[in-house]
C-alpha cells in the first residue's frame, strides 16, 4: 500500500512539473500585444499574393497590379451580368477548360463515375453518408411554442429553400466536403441543393 501511495505521489508531482513547464513555455500576451498580433485581421483589400500569381492576374485581367479583391469583384460582376455564359468563359480563361456552354454535369456522367470507382471506396462513402445523416437527424433543433411565459412565444425552424455548396475538386477532390455540408441540408429538407466544383484541367470533368 505504501509503495502504491508513493508511486501515486510521484506521478502527481511529475504531472505538476509537466504543467508548470508547459505554462512557462507558452507565450502570454497582453491585450495590446494580442490585438497587434494573433488577433489582428487584415482587410481583404490589403491581401497580397506571391509574385508568380500576381503576374498571372496582371495578364489575365490585363490590369497591372490588380488586387485579388478587384479580380474577384470583376468576376462576380461579369457572372452577375452574363450568367452561365460568363462562368464558361472564366473557366476557359482561368482553368483552360472548355465547358461547351453547359455548366451542369449530366446524370449519365455521374452514374458512370460511380460505377468506375472502387467498390470499397463507394461502400465507405455510403457508410459515411448514413452515419452523418443519422447524426444530424438526432440534433435537437425543433420548432416549439408556449403560452406559459405570457402570450405566445417560441421559435420556428424552417430550412433555407435554396442552398449552394462549393466542393474542392480538380487536383484535390474532397468528397468529405459533400458529406459534411450537403447532408445537413438534406436532413433540413432544403428544396434545392446546388453543388459547384472546378473541373479537372486535364479531363475537363468533375465526376
Amino acid at each position: 500500500t505504501s509503495a502504491g501511495s508513493d508511486q501515486h505521489t510521484h506521478d502527481c508531482e511529475a504531472s505538476l512539473i509537466r504543467r508548470e513547464n508547459l505554462a512557462m513555455s507558452a507565450q502570454l500576451y497582453t491585450s495590446e500585444q494580442a490585438r497587434e498580433g494573433i488577433l489582428k485581421r487584415g482587410l481583404l483589400s490589403d491581401a497580397t499574393v506571391p509574385g508568380h500569381i500576381q503576374e498571372r492576374l496582371d495578364t489575365l485581367f490585363e490590369s497591372p497590379g490588380i488586387t485579388p479583391l478587384a479580380a474577384v469583384q470583376k468576376i462576380l460582376k461579369s457572372v452577375s451580368q452574363g450568367g452561365d455564359k460568363s462562368v464558361c468563359q472564366w473557366t476557359l480563361d482561368i482553368d483552360g477548360v472548355d465547358l461547351g456552354g453547359d455548366v451542369e454535369v449530366p446524370v449519365a456522367k455521374l452514374e458512370k463515375a460511380v460505377s468506375s470507382c472502387d467498390a470499397a471506396v463507394v461502400e465507405a462513402l455510403r457508410l459515411s453518408r448514413d452515419r452523418v445523416l443519422e447524426f444530424h437527424r438526432r440534433q435537437p433543433v425543433t420548432s416549439w411554442m408556449t403560452t406559459e411565459l405570457g402570450g405566445q412565444l417560441g421559435q420556428v425552424i424552417s430550412p433555407i429553400e435554396k442552398v449552394a455548396f462549393y466542393v474542392p475538386g480538380g487536383t484535390a477532390p474532397l468528397p468529405s466536403t459533400v458529406l459534411m455540408s450537403v447532408l445537413p441540408a438534406v436532413v433540413a429538407k432544403s428544396r434545392e441543393l446546388l453543388i459547384f466544383s472546378p473541373p479537372d484541367r486535364k479531363t475537363g470533368g468533375i465526376a
